[in-house]
């Protein structure tokens, strides 16, 4: 992910509306369906959910390709 494409989300977030689900899913499928279906970011869960830092990553690049900003908590 770029850094330009992390601040303009900085920046959309202070001037308008975005959404995105709380995603505790393992599936990256399931990740890029979210990007598709027209949200802005996702959160992915590490702390409650099924995903550790090994699973993580694919879960971010699905994100990233379905131009998604990914959060992890």
């Amino acid at each position: 992910m770029m850094s330009s494409e992390i601040k303009s989300f900085k920046e959309r977030i202070r001037t308008e509306a975005v959404y995105g689900p709380f995603a505790k899913t393992n599936d990256p499928g399931m990740v890029e369906a979210i990007g598709h279906a027209g949200f802005d970011f996702v959160i992915l869960d590490l702390e409650h959910g099924p995903n550790s830092v090994e699973t993580i990553q694919n879960l971010v690049r699905a994100a990233q390709i379905s131009h998604l900003i990914p959060i992890v908590r």
